[in-house]
């Protein structure tokens, strides 16, 4: 299958001192990416088939990259790994978790992949104050707060 991106471009943009796998294996995660993509947003071909400045084949590449690193960054899914030299002590800690969701768009991707440029920013989850609301609790009694009685009328 043939990709936008290549493993040139992953190879470019790779920040880890680990090493990468061979091209051939890295051209068959960015075939994995590219389905995901296409299978969420299908009409992308049209989009990138009239693409004259580029711009949809920019960001095609850009996300099947960012998915393709993620997944190879840890690809043994270690969370936690500890050696001491004392008394011989080695513990791996596996995330089970890391391998079932190495491949994932993130909301600024679907942004990316929608045209849209709105960016999730989450919710506030933090609670409201908890008191009784008086009708008059932001009313002007006197005039604006700071004044004298009968000043800034």
């Amino acid at each position: 299958m043939t990709t936008y991106a290549t493993p040139a471009d992953v190879r470019d943009r790779w920040l880890s001192t680990s090493a990468l796998p061979a091209d051939d294996v890295i051209q068959l995660w960015l075939d994995d990416a590219e389905t995901l993509i296409l299978a969420e947003y299908p009409k992308l071909t049209d989009q990138l088939t009239d693409d004259p400045d580029g711009t949809w084949h920019t960001r095609v590449v850009y996300v099947e990259v960012q998915l393709v690193s993620t997944a190879l960054r840890n690809p043994e899914a270690v969370r936690q790994a500890s050696r001491t030299a004392g008394v011989f002590t080695e513990s791996t800690t596996y995330g089970t978790e890391t391998l079932a969701q190495s491949m994932e768009l993130t909301p600024a991707h679907r942004a990316m992949l929608s045209g849209g440029a709105k960016k999730h920013t989450g919710f506030d989850m933090t609670a409201k104050p908890n008191r009784a609301v008086h009708p008059l609790d932001h009313a002007w009694v006197n005039g604006p707060p700071g004044t004298a009685p009968g000043e800034g009328v």
